[in-house]
């Protein structure tokens, strides 16, 4: 099991170059004058791709910045958490539940894929020690 400081020293530069990600992501999608669902299709890829790095904390983190960003510069009324129009809510829950399970799916399969290799680790091991014992 890991430090509770070793997980943070992992997250912290996920969570901030994950952060630097979404601002430039949001300023592109305000010059671009891009629409609700494409900017959140943005933020899901950016939150996504910055869980490859590591720390579920991290993705889930990044998740709600990116929820906030997306409510206050892209539903109406802008610059306002609040989201008056009814068809950008489902958008909004769509992305929470989307960026949450694909961080977790991510996270599980980077544990499995370390468990497979700490167990071909051993395996390649017992070998060698068989073919010591042969010979």
């Amino acid at each position: 099991m890991r430090s509770p400081i070793s997980s943070l020293e992992r997250s912290a530069p996920q969570f901030t170059f994950g952060s630097i990600a979404l601002a430039v992501v949001t300023l592109a999608c305000l010059y671009l004058h891009a629409h609700f669902a494409a900017t959140a299709f943005a933020y899901l890829l950016v939150v996504l791709l910055f869980s490859l790095m590591g720390s579920f904390i991290a993705s889930s983190a990044l998740c709600i910045i990116a929820i906030a960003a997306l409510a206050y510069y892209f539903a109406p009324p802008a610059f306002s958490l609040r989201i008056d129009d009814p068809q950008d809510l489902p958008v909004v829950v769509a992305f929470f539940i989307a960026s949450i399970v694909g961080a977790h799916l991510i996270g599980k399969l980077r544990q499995e894929r370390e468990a497979a290799r700490v167990v071909a680790a051993k395996l390649q091991r017992s070998a060698a020690d068989l073919e010591d014992r042969e010979k």
